[in-house]
């Protein structure tokens, strides 16, 4: 039952690295030794545990130890978590931009709209003159 838990541990979406790997940790060494899995072997299921985007950091940094790999998660995540804030500030700009573009694109439209209106009075006065 034991290495079934083991085998199914996932990050929970809320849940810190810390608080993961002490979960990992638990399960993982209370298992008796005859039947826990070979360190070798805990370093390639580590990582599945996690998104997509930090399984493949962890296995490129390609630590020796898992206390060295759950080490790395900890600055993994900090530099997403970071990278994804500049993202999230680059899109509220470009937000920022977009509202300020559509409101000038609606300035620009009333006042070709004025210039158009201005005209046809301009030119409907200008013909009843010669009319008459």
């Amino acid at each position: 039952m034991i290495i079934e838990q083991y085998n199914q541990l996932k990050r929970h979406p809320n849940e810190t690295i810390q608080q993961f790997s002490d979960r990992f940790n638990q399960t993982y060494y209370s298992m008796p030794s005859n039947i826990r899995p070979p360190p070798d072997s805990t370093l390639l299921h580590y990582p599945k545990a996690f998104d997509p985007e930090i399984e493949f950091q962890l296995r490129e940094r390609n630590p020796s130890t898992l206390e060295q790999m759950q080490n790395i998660a900890v600055d993994v995540e900090v530099n997403l978590q970071i990278r994804r804030e500049k993202l999230k500030e680059g899109a509220k700009k470009n937000n920022i931009a977009e509202v300020k573009l559509d409101i000038l694109v609606r300035k620009i439209e009333e006042m070709i709209q004025n210039i158009i209106m201005k005209d046809n009075f301009f030119v409907q006065n200008h013909h009843d003159t010669f009319i008459s």
